[in-house]
C-alpha cells in the first residue's frame, strides 16, 4: 500500500511514499524577501535541525583530534596524513555504512518512509560483481576517500603554509557562524554546475553514467562515482581559496560534501523515531533526478533549475512537462543532423 504525503497530485505517481507535492525550493531565493520564512527554515530543518549541525560537530571535533594547529601542516608528512585518511574511512563506515546497516541490513524502519521499494540491483553485469551495494562501496571507499582525502590534506597543508586567507573566530564571530550555511549555498551553485558538464554526451558516457547505475539509491550511492567525477565533486573547497575562512570551515565543507552524499541518497526522507520524523535525511528532489535523469540537476538551496527549465517538482503534470521538454529537444537534434 502507498504511503504518500498529504496534497499530492490525484494523479498515479510510481512512488512508494513521498513528500507534498509538488515539492519547492528553500525560501532563499524569492521575491518578495520571506525573511521569517528563511529564519524557520535555517532554525529547522534547513540547517540547525538536520544533519549539517552534525557535520559542524565532526569538523570541530576532527580539528581538535588533528591538533588544532596548522603549523603542524607545513610539511606533508605520513603521520598526519595518514590521520586524516583514517578518520575520513572511519566516518565514511560509521555514518555510511551505519545508514545502510540501520536501513537495510537491519531494516529498523521497515518500508516506511522510503521512497521506492523496489529491490536494490542484483544480478546486473553493470555492477561490480553483480551487486549494487558491492558496487558502489568499491568505487566510495576506493576513489571516493583517496581523492576527498588528497583535496583535504591538500588545503590543510596550504593553511600551514599561510597561502590561504585566513579567518579568526575571535575578530569574526558573526561572519564566522553565518559562513557555515553560506556554504551550503556555494556547494548548491558548484554541484549544479558540474552536474550539468558532467551530463554532456561524453562525460556522461564514459564518467557519471557509473553514478547513474543506481536508478533506486541507498546510502552507499551518494559517493559511488567515477575518479573524475570525485576529481570535480570535491573541488567544491575551492571556494576557500578566495574567502577567508577557519580550517574548521573547510573540514565542515568536506565533510558536507562526502558524507551528505550518504544521507541525502538514503531513500528514505527522515529518520522515524516512534514513527515521528525526527531527523531529515533522503532528498527526494535529487531522487527524481536519478529516476528521470535530465531534470533536478541542482539541489533545494537554490532554483537554478527553476531557472534553466529543467525543474521536476514531483507531479504527474511536471512528467508530462518533462517529456515534452525531451521530445522537443530530440526533434531538434533530428533536425540539426
Amino acid at each position: 500500500m502507498n504511503q504518500r504525503g498529504p496534497g499530492v497530485s490525484t494523479a498515479k505517481l510510481p512512488w512508494s511514499w513521498h513528500p507534498s507535492l509538488p515539492i519547492d525550493y528553500a525560501p532563499l531565493f524569492v521575491w518578495p524577501p520571506r525573511p521569517f520564512d528563511l529564519l524557520k527554515f535555517y532554525l529547522g530543518r534547513g540547517f540547525l535541525w538536520s544533519v549539517n549541525l552534525i557535520f559542524v560537530g565532526i569538523a570541530i571535533s576532527a580539528w581538535v583530534y588533528l591538533g588544532g594547529d596548522v603549523a603542524q601542516w607545513s610539511d606533508f608528512k605520513a603521520g598526519w596524513v595518514a590521520q586524516v585518511y583514517i578518520l575520513n574511512m572511519s566516518l565514511l563506515v560509521l555514518l555510511t555504512g551505519g545508514s545502510h546497516w540501520y536501513f537495510y541490513t537491519l531494516r529498523a524502519q521497515g518500508e516506511k518512509n522510503r521512497f521506492d521499494c523496489t529491490p536494490m540491483g542484483n544480478g546486473s553485469p553493470k555492477f561490480f560483481t553483480e551487486s549494487q551495494i558491492r558496487d558502489n562501496v568499491f568505487w566510495t571507499c576506493g576513489s571516493g576517500a583517496a581523492i576527498w582525502t588528497a583535496w583535504q590534506v591538500g588545503f590543510m597543508w596550504a593553511y600551514g603554509n599561510n597561502l590561504l586567507p585566513s579567518l579568526d573566530y575571535g575578530d569574526h564571530p558573526v561572519w564566522a557562524v553565518m559562513l557555515f550555511p553560506l556554504i551550503v549555498v556555494w556547494f548548491a551553485f558548484h554541484f549544479y554546475v558540474f552536474h550539468r558538464l558532467l551530463h554532456t554526451q561524453s562525460l556522461y558516457k564514459y564518467v557519471h553514467s557509473i553514478h547513474h547505475r543506481n536508478v533506486n539509491v541507498s546510502p552507499w550511492s551518494g559517493l559511488a562515482m567515477h575518479p573524475v567525477e570525485h576529481l570535480l565533486y570535491f573541488s567544491t573547497i575551492i571556494i576557500h581559496l578566495f574567502i577567508p575562512s577557519h580550517p574548521v570551515h573547510m573540514f565542515f565543507h568536506i565533510y558536507f560534501a562526502a558524507l551528505a552524499a550518504g544521507t541525502t541518497h538514503t531513500g528514505y526522507s527522515d529518520l522515524l523515531v516512534k514513527r515521528i520524523p525526527s531527523l531529515g535525511l533522503g532528498d527526494f528532489y535529487h531522487q527524481l533526478h536519478h529516476r528521470y535523469f535530465e531534470c533536478n540537476y541542482g539541489t533545494p538551496t537554490m532554483p537554478w533549475d527553476k531557472w534553466f527549465g529543467t525543474f521536476h517538482d514531483g507531479t504527474a503534470e511536471s512528467a508530462v512537462r518533462m517529456r515534452r521538454r525531451k521530445a522537443k529537444l530530440r526533434r531538434s537534434e533530428i533536425g540539426d543532423g
